[in-house]
């Protein structure tokens, strides 16, 4: 990942200009853990820490049911393996939206369908199917005439990116896939999705251009410039925010809202890693999107993020399984909610 060499240090702060609403906060639902509790009692575990919107990798029968007739919003996956047979034909696609969502629906509150998981940096097999199973799902969620409550998207890892750095010159690798996938979401009005790992950057980085409080959002002065743009960036997540809306825009897409899908620190388990870390990092997340404040670059949309995660997993086998708000006996491995970061607090 490109690195920040090239930014001007200062030391003064630039201030922070408030979006028109508050963002929202989310949390990922991954079970990819051994002795989880029951979906019914994660019902309760997800109100405790006051959060509206849940993130869940799949489609599963037992969870859409748990979070039935409750105010949660519900964002669901296709998983990679599930795309090719969701772009044979148009038939396909509404099958599984019969099946999978309209069975639960309106019940359930669900609102976004992610096809896929960082398919374009995942394996170059899937990636043709992408954008034809995200069409299907769709015209069968149009069908239903349900388009305007339930998007249809495909989440991205950062890696997306010809470089991250300096943010108004980024733009995407893929750009003969990109440049359709996000003609559809403008078309659509569904939101570009991006797993951002500030902690990952900052073990890449070693120290080298910046420091850890950079990468954990807290405001110690530390301030760096985009030399192209001369905006002001105060922590590293609104940097790279920023470096997928410049992406976006330089491909002339300005209409479409970036969520972040993932973010988080780890707790154990690396270098950098500690409850303390963890608790900072996420904090200064949900405070920066209840505020209401935008990036620097888009001013006017409020932020929205899914922390990363509700649960350690320790059958996950990728990095991230030990990033939980939660060990799976329900204890917290700090407190978090986010009713007690809300501006006025």
């Amino acid at each position: 990942m490109d690195l920040w060499f090239w930014l001007v240090f200062i030391m003064i702060v630039a201030p922070t200009v408030p979006g028109s609403a508050a963002g929202t906060v989310g949390v990922n639902y991954g079970r990819l853990a051994s002795k989880l509790p029951s979906p019914g009692e994660v019902v309760e575990l997800v109100r405790s820490l006051g959060v509206t919107k849940v993130k869940i990798y799949d489609t599963d029968a037992t969870v859409l049911q748990a979070f039935a007739n409750t105010s949660i919003e519900l964002t669901v996956s296709v998983p990679n393996n599930d795309i090719p047979a969701l772009a044979t034909n148009i038939s396909t696609g509404q099958n599984w939206v019969n099946s999978s969502i309209l069975l639960f629906y309106p019940q359930t509150k669900i609102t976004t369908i992610l096809v896929g998981y960082e398919v374009l940096t995942a394996g170059q097999h899937i990636t043709p199917y992408l954008l034809t199973a995200m069409e299907n799902i769709h015209s069968a969620v149009a069908t239903l005439k349900i388009d305007s409550q339930v998007k249809v998207s495909t989440t991205h890892s950062l890696n997306i990116l010809n470089m991250t750095s300096p943010p108004s010159l980024c733009s995407f690798d893929h750009e003969a896939i990109v440049r359709p996938l996000l003609q559809f979401l403008s078309k659509t009005g569904a939101p570009f999705m991006v797993n951002i790992y500030t902690f990952s950057t900052f073990q890449q980085d070693k120290g080298r251009n910046f420091p850890e409080s950079f990468a954990l959002l807290k405001p110690t002065g530390f301030v760096v410039v985009d030399p192209i743009s001369r905006l002001r960036y105060e922590n590293l997540f609104l940097a790279q925010l920023d470096a997928v809306y410049s992406a976006i825009d330089n491909f002339g897409f300005s209409d479409i809202q970036v969520a972040v899908s993932e973010t988080g620190w780890p707790f154990t388990g690396k270098s950098g890693a500690s409850v303390r870390k963890s608790r900072s990092y996420n904090q200064h997340v949900a405070r920066l999107c209840l505020s209401g404040a935008g990036t620097p670059l888009v001013r006017d949309r409020p932020i929205e993020v899914f922390i990363h995660s509700l649960f350690n997993e320790d059958l996950q086998p990728s990095s991230l399984g030990t990033f939980g708000l939660y060990f799976t006996n329900k204890s917290r491995v700090f407190d978090f909610d986010t009713r007690t970061l809300q501006p006025s607090n």
